[in-house]
């Protein structure tokens, strides 16, 4: 009982697929509970954090890594430094 659930990527609108260990009447409920404030956790107790993580996001593991990435070889600034402490 799997059921396929399809989401655009948040990185790069990219349409993503996935299946999800979910009947779709478990999927339906748990999903209808998440939106109606239930975090995502608590809805969804069976799918791991990068099955819960494409609900929300749409993002694969691979683009949160190459977002991580690229993010932390974009920053060249030293987090101690203050901006304002010019020479």
């Amino acid at each position: 009982m799997t059921i396929t659930y399809t989401r655009l990527s948040i990185f790069t609108g990219a349409s993503h697929t996935v299946a999800l260990p979910l009947s779709t009447p478990e999927f339906e409920a748990a999903y209808t509970q998440w939106k109606a404030g239930m975090l995502i956790q608590e809805a969804f107790p069976t799918l791991d954090s990068s099955q819960r993580e494409f609900l929300m996001t749409g993002a694969t593991p691979e683009e949160w890594d190459n977002f991580v990435w690229r993010a932390d070889e974009d920053s060249d600034e030293d987090p101690d430094e203050d901006p304002d402490d010019q020479p």
